[in-house]
Parts: C-alpha cells; sequence; structure tokens
C-alpha cells in the first residue's frame, strides 16, 4: 500500500493560532480559495508523494542521516506571500525567516537525499513558508491581493525546531488530516 508522505516542521499551537486569525482575516476578502484548518498548519521541507509501506523505514532513516550536525534552531513567522507572484496567485502563504540557513539546509539534504527512493529532486530553490490557501478560481482574487501587503511585515511567532515530523497525507473530500508516523530528533 502506498502512504502519502511528506517530511515537515509542526508548528506550536501559539504560531497555527496567529495564523488560523490571519486567515479569519483574509477570508473576509471573499476569495474563492481553499484555506487551511488550523490543526494542519505546518512547514513541508520536502513532498515524498506516494511511498509504498514497506520502505517507510528507509524513509526514516534518510531523515536521520539528512539532519545529522543540525543543532536544534529558531525561525521566525512574519509576512504573507503568494506562489508564483501577488498579481495572481495560486497559493497563499507565511514566510519563514530562518537567518542561519537551516531550513534551506535540511531542504537541500532530505532533496538530494530522497533521490535514493525515486524521489525526484526539486530543481528550483527552496523558499520557507507555511501554505495558508490554495486559490480555486480569480473570483474576488483582487479583494485579497490587496489585502496581503497589509501583512507583508506582521510577526506570526517564533518557531523551535528540535524534530522533523514523518507525515501521512489522507485527502478527503472535506480536505486533508494529517498523521505523523514518525519524529527525527535534530541531535545537540
Amino acid at each position: 500500500m502506498a502512504i502519502r508522505t511528506f517530511i515537515a516542521v509542526e508548528m506550536s499551537e501559539a504560531v497555527r493560532t496567529k495564523l488560523a486569525t490571519l486567515i479569519g482575516r483574509l477570508r473576509h476578502a471573499g476569495a474563492d480559495a481553499k484555506w487551511v484548518a488550523a490543526q494542519n498548519i505546518h512547514l513541508t521541507l520536502k513532498f515524498l508523494g506516494d511511498v509504498d509501506e514497506a520502505k517507510m523505514a528507509d524513509v526514516e532513516r534518510i531523515v536521520a542521516a539528512s539532519v545529522a550536525g543540525i543543532a536544534p534552531f529558531e525561525f521566525e513567522v512574519r509576512g504573507t506571500g503568494g506562489f508564483p507572484d501577488l498579481r495572481r496567485p495560486r497559493v497563499i502563504f507565511a514566510e519563514g525567516h530562518d537567518p542561519n540557513g537551516s531550513l534551506a539546509e535540511l531542504h537541500r539534504r532530505l532533496d538530494k537525499a530522497f533521490v535514493e527512493l525515486g524521489v525526484q529532486a526539486e530543481g528550483r530553490e527552496f523558499r520557507p513558508h507555511l501554505t495558508l490557501a490554495r486559490v480555486r478560481s480569480p473570483r474576488n482574487l483582487k479583494a485579497l491581493v490587496e489585502a496581503l501587503p497589509k501583512f507583508a511585515e506582521e510577526a506570526f511567532g517564533t518557531q523551535a525546531v528540535s524534530e522533523l515530523a514523518v507525515m501521512r497525507s489522507d485527502l478527503k473530500p472535506e480536505g486533508p488530516t494529517y498523521t505523523k508516523l514518525a519524529a527525527v530528533k535534530l541531535p545537540g
């Protein structure tokens, strides 16, 4: 059986609460978007896609090898943005600011290491972010795009990172359900 899998940094209750408040404020724009449930807010370091259940021990081993030498650290969640840009965004997000580059280094290592399991490397620059919504259509998008700059410098909290989570994603009509399959501690 295949398990839809990703590697993530889970967010604290405090950060998720502040981002849920932001989502509530942005919903008022009336854009046709699928908003992320507060309990699902996280920072994805590597999306693996469908992984054979028999290979889940390999997933945990690869994550453990990838965190070697990276001590626990913190990053700030601040500001908002959109992918691919703010003119016609398909994804609305809060930004992760990591001046030491630990998130980018973890992503780089995971991206390279998971090629071993047949997961294609991303081939694009990693930009730490927490997805808040996926835009479904252009309906009322202009109002949402005009609201986002108001939160461009707003701070949503600092997140400590002492472990990475191997997550399972089950897609359902009412939205995805995420389940932590394993936690891999950062050394130190």
